[in-house]
């Protein structure tokens, strides 16, 4: 079941649906990773927050830890750690 929300910011009509992601994608690093890193939905993600990114990698080593997705803010190039 799904319930979907509609509403304005900025003049720009934006929808938002909850759902059950476990019904969506059945894992977040084997599915849901790599849907997310994919061009069409990095820009998505750009567009919703703000900041134009660019993917470097998925599952990048961050010291001890692994990052989801690495990208990179294009307009200062600063690092971007997505942690789904």
């Amino acid at each position: 079941t799904s319930i979907t929300h509609s509403f304005f910011i900025g003049g720009q009509h934006i929808t938002v649906a909850n759902i059950d992601l476990h019904k969506v994608w059945e894992g977040e690093a084997s599915h849901f990773t790599p849907w997310l890193a994919k061009e069409e939905n990095i820009s998505l993600l750009s567009d919703a927050i703000g900041i134009e990114l660019e993917l470097i990698c998925e599952e990048k080593s961050v010291g001890p830890f692994r990052a989801d997705i690495l990208c990179k803010n294009t307009i200062d190039s600063l690092y971007v750690l997505i942690e789904n």
